[in-house]
């Protein structure tokens, strides 16, 4: 039982490295920079703090046909599946997180800092729509998750009670 616990252990911790470097790529790595200008001239170009606005633009876009629907989903789609994989590694590596406000402010902390690194380093875009999306899919996961920890947890008390009544 010991070493299934063990080999389970580390399918996460690969299967999280997996995530977070292909994470990384994605947000920070694999997009160029802005090297011509200043942090907030790249603000005022790819930067939103009004939430609901980029995603408001490109529905009233769609709509008039001036923007792709596939883009769209692209948008919308990976930024709500982004970070919901930390629905899954949070919990699993760090007990605290299975309580949904520590996860929901472990997960905002972590979006939050992606971010400000795409701000600072000039690629990709700081807006909050980003943060709502990531936040509610992992959010969303999180709460589809929940019955599956608690039905684990359940089975794992109910084997050590028997295997101590033996």
């Amino acid at each position: 039982m010991k070493k299934d616990r063990k080999t389970s252990f580390y399918v996460m911790l690969i299967l999280f490295a997996l995530y977070a470097a292909a994470l990384l790529y994605l947000t920070l790595l694999g997009r160029s920079a802005n090297t011509g200008l200043s942090i907030t001239e790249h603000f005022g170009i790819r930067g939103n703090l009004v939430p609901l606005r980029t995603v408001t633009r490109q529905i009233k876009a769609l709509l008039a046909h001036k923007y792709s629907l596939s883009i769209f989903l692209i948008n919308v789609l990976g930024n709500l599946a982004a970070f919901a994989p930390l629905a899954l590694f949070l919990p699993y590596f760090f007990g605290k997180c299975r309580n949904f406000f520590v996860f929901f402010a472990v997960t905002s902390a972590v979006i939050i800092s992606v971010e400000a690194l795409q701000l600072i380093a000039k690629v990709g875009s700081f807006d909050v729509d980003d943060y709502i999306l990531n936040i509610a899919g992992a959010s969303l996961l999180f709460l589809i998750l929940t019955p599956y920890r608690r039905k684990q947890k359940t089975d794992t008390v109910n084997a050590n009670e028997k295997s101590n009544t033996l």
